[in-house]
């Protein structure tokens, strides 16, 4: 499998952890490390987290308030976005209609 990241994806994660850095040194290369032990499950298992379109599905970090919204085509894996759990959902519902998931 594949893995992309969305542009709205990358400035996401790079705001959180320079977000988590600025709080304790240290602390965005944690949010860093559970997102790619994240991503490494969804590359394992795609199917495996809550789907909230036909193609999205959503899978909850461990450690830090966010979610990773991701979409599963034949071979292909494209992380939407990465959105704290208290915005508001129709933020990344949005984003999921532009790109069709």
């Amino acid at each position: 499998m594949k893995l992309i990241f969305s542009v709205v994806a990358e400035k996401e994660i790079q705001d959180a952890a320079d977000y988590y850095e600025s709080q304790e040194a240290g602390l965005g290369l944690r949010f860093i490390s559970e997102l790619n032990r994240a991503t490494s499950f969804i590359l394992q298992f795609p199917n495996a987290w809550t789907r909230i379109s036909e193609r999205g599905r959503r899978c909850c970090l461990r450690y830090f308030p966010y979610n990773v919204i991701y979409a599963v085509d034949a071979d292909t894996i494209t992380i939407a976005t990465v959105v704290h759990q208290s915005r508001d959902p129709e933020r990344w519902q949005t984003l999921l209609q532009k790109l069709q998931l």
